[in-house]
């Protein structure tokens, strides 16, 4: 799958989503316009320092911190629904390139990447799993380990 996409990246290159430049989905220049996310708490989006979760709702939830690389609209939004929906398996690695510099510094070598698993009947129907993809993708970058857990 990898080479194929590669191969017609070649001959038949995608243009950016934003501003119609060949060569990816999102450009860099573009990636880089896109508004960052505010620092919230991701289960009752008050604003909190970083991402973490906030302290009434950590009682609740075993996550202490989600980061978010930009809100879910607009350019963003559109690069997610062509991986998802528009058979842009490419649209991992500009997924990719943006979220895997938030990752944090690992000097422990216990950072680990994996995914949740896409529906097996999504799977078939795009012909991937956009999950794993992103978190291989991610996980080349920054440098990490990649495992899938479940299935």
């Amino acid at each position: 799958m990898q080479l194929l996409t590669s191969v017609l990246s070649v001959i038949a290159p995608h243009e950016c989503l934003a501003c119609s430049s060949e060569g990816s989905l999102l450009c860099v220049r573009c990636m880089n316009m896109q508004h960052a996310a505010l620092p919230r708490c991701y289960r009752c989006h008050g604003r909190f320092v970083g991402f973490d979760t906030c302290t009434r709702c950590r009682e609740v939830s075993p996550l202490q911190s989600v980061a978010a690389t930009c809100a879910y609209k607009g350019i963003p939004k559109q690069l997610i629904w062509k991986l998802k929906f528009g058979r842009a398996a490419a649209a991992a690695q500009d997924c990719a390139r943006a979220m895997a510099p938030l990752l944090p510094i690992d000097t422990t070598g216990r950072l680990l990447i994996t995914h949740v698993p896409t529906a097996t009947s999504r799977e078939r129907q795009r012909g991937y799993d956009q999950a794993a993809l992103m978190a291989r993708a991610i996980a080349r970058r920054a440098d990490v380990p990649y495992t899938s857990l479940l299935r």
